[in-house]
């Protein structure tokens, strides 16, 4: 949801707000260069009926909807280093980032401090 937004630091320190102290928030993204097609593939060699094979073709299908605007500028997709420091600058604490979804998608991971950072 992070690359539909206007202004993704806002959305993020929110999030962070509402979290309890020590909370953790789990977000995924796509890459910016994400094929899809590898995670189709994914999906379908772990599918075990045509209806699993269906849906996996349908998510890629809505996904590759999804890139197309965004190399017209429509949105955005973060890159690893981007991710973390909007994480950061958000409040939270040493996020985590990993790649998931045949390497074509990040998970990420940050925390809520226990206390909020002092001002100077």
């Amino acid at each position: 949801m992070l690359g539909y937004l206007r202004d993704p630091l806002f959305t993020l320190r929110e999030l962070i707000r509402v979290l309890a102290p020590r909370g953790k928030l789990v977000l995924t993204h796509f890459k910016p260069q994400a094929n899809l097609a590898h995670i189709y593939r994914e999906f379908v060699s772990l599918a075990k009926s045509d209806v699993d094979r269906q849906q996996a073709k349908e998510m890629v299908e809505a996904s590759g909807r999804i890139t197309q605007p965004s190399r017209e500028g429509a949105f955005r997709f973060f890159d690893r280093q981007e991710l973390a420091m909007l994480l950061m600058v958000s409040g939270a604490l040493q996020p985590r980032i990993y790649s998931t979804f045949a390497n074509q998608a990040y998970i990420a991971v940050a925390e809520k401090p226990s206390s909020p950072p002092s001002a100077y």
